[in-house]
């Protein structure tokens, strides 16, 4: 079965499950980061079909219906051009899973402080704690390395963390402790 191409993205039906459409600025060639940019890549793409005379049905809905919204469309399709792209990773899964570690992993994050204060006995702040673990997940230290992996947590993604993130969970831990008792 042939397959007809949408606009020149190439965007034929099998690869139209496995990508997305972006908006690129012309001048820059950077895609466009906004919070709506999918909904308006959809948008511009379904203007451009119907401009191409490709337009109706499902299309038609796609096209705002406000005034304000078609003319920021139309300036929008002056200085920028569409482009298609994979779809992005689906690492969400995996950040629920690290926060998850840090936040709810009693005994996990229990045996961390013992390692931590058996290597450092002489301070124990969140500050210090945050550079050792990541210090030691860098340097893919054993001990440390096998306890997170039982968490089922991937430890190169928790070596990439700033010590700030591990910061900021282990403030809302505290929050989340005092709550609870």
């Amino acid at each position: 079965m042939a397959t007809k191409d949408h606009d020149d993205l190439g965007l034929t039906d099998e690869s139209i499950e496995s990508s997305r459409v972006v908006i690129v600025n012309r001048k820059t060639g950077r895609f466009n980061g906004a919070r709506d940019a999918g909904g308006l890549a959809l948008q511009m793409l379904a203007l451009n079909m119907t401009v191409e005379g490709q337009g109706g049905g499902i299309v038609d809905l796609l096209i705002p219906k406000d005034y304000s919204q078609i003319m920021r469309l139309i300036r929008l399709r002056r200085t920028s051009v569409l482009s298609r792209r994979s779809i992005r990773s689906k690492k969400t899964g995996n950040r629920a899973k690290e926060r998850d570690f840090v936040l709810n992993d009693d005994v996990a994050m229990a045996k961390l402080g013992a390692l931590f204060s058996v290597s450092n006995p002489a301070v124990f702040t969140s500050e210090a704690f945050s550079r050792w673990i990541v210090r030691e997940l860098k340097n893919k230290t054993d001990a440390v390395y096998r306890l997170v992996r039982s968490g089922g947590v991937v430890p190169e993604n928790l070596a990439a963390r700033r010590p700030s993130w591990w910061q900021n969970l282990i403030a809302e831990r505290r929050k989340r402790l005092k709550i609870q008792s």
